[in-house]
């Protein structure tokens, strides 16, 4: 069996993708284009998503939005979740290029139940016990229990519309050129004229530029990349907080403490404190 497990289409383009994490420390991340409902099967985790914060047991589930950035965590060892992520083509709602439909209401806690959360979780393994399956008739199957998943959620957790980064050859290769000036130069003071600069564009087609391509701001964007080298410093390196923040493009560790709360709901110190050596990966400084 390899993981991720993927679902096709007949052209060969990926639809969905499923894999049991076995979850450590944090990892912050985001998909361009891709949903994810993430479903803990045993353990304790904290999952961050945007600038919430959940403290999920065994059976808890949540879907995070294309484009958002999030985060988990293991609050113990032996911590495995269920991760399914599909494609925005695999959600029948007509929408403007460059947004998508907000899935984020779906969140099932012991705090938030939901009376389609066992529906949910069937789905999700259906999905996922059809493509270990593999015989001639698991991807039509797989494919119908994602169908069923999609409309669930958009009859039951439907919100507005959000942005959601454009697809296409052509936009993706320009979104390239920038994002990875932006992953080479990430420690340095960057401005949207320097940005400018390097492409040709001038700042205003620019940053709707980025908008449309990315599904976020300049800075946004910016800053979800300095936080995950953030993450990284902190976890794997002896660095004082103050070094963690100048290395990776925060002018002062105040306002470095102040984003990273936002996003992660503690301090840089707090998350440092709270790393078992039991529950640390490998470094991994992967896109997403």
């Amino acid at each position: 069996m390899t993981f991720p497990l993927q679902m096709t289409a007949p052209d060969g383009t990926v639809l969905a993708q499923a894999y049991i994490h076995q979850m450590l420390n944090y990892r912050y991340h985001w998909h361009r284009q891709e949903y994810e409902l993430f479903l803990l099967l045993q353990g304790k985790a904290v999952f961050n998503r945007g600038e919430e914060v959940w403290a999920l047991d065994p059976g808890d589930l949540l879907l995070t939005n294309p484009g958002c950035a999030h985060a988990s965590c293991a609050r113990q060892p032996g911590t495995r979740a269920l991760i399914l992520r599909f494609s925005t083509s695999a959600v029948p709602f007509a929408a403007k290029p460059g947004q998508c439909l907000s899935l984020a209401p779906c969140v099932v806690t012991a705090d938030h139940p939901h009376p389609q959360a066992g529906a949910l979780r069937r789905c999700a393994a259906g999905i996922v016990t059809e493509l270990i399956q593999n015989d001639r008739f698991s991807s039509l199957s797989a494919q119908s229990w994602l169908q069923l998943l999609t409309a669930l959620l958009c009859r039951h957790f439907a919100g507005p519309m959000v942005p959601c980064a454009l697809e296409g050859e052509g936009a993706d290769a320009g979104a390239r050129q920038i994002t990875e000036y932006l992953r080479l130069h990430y420690a340095e003071k960057i401005t949207l004229n320097d940005l400018a600069a390097f492409t040709g564009y001038n700042r205003t087609y620019l940053s709707t530029f980025l908008k449309l391509h990315t599904g976020t701001s300049f800075h946004e964007y910016l800053t979800r990349i300095r936080f995950q080298h953030a993450v990284h410093d902190l976890t794997y390196t002896s660095k004082t907080l103050t070094e963690v923040a100048l290395d990776n493009g925060f002018p002062e560790l105040k306002l470095f403490n102040s984003r990273f709360r936002a996003a992660f709901g503690q301090s840089p110190a707090a998350y440092r404190a709270h790393l078992a050596p039991e529950l640390l990966a490998q470094p991994n400084l992967g896109r997403s």
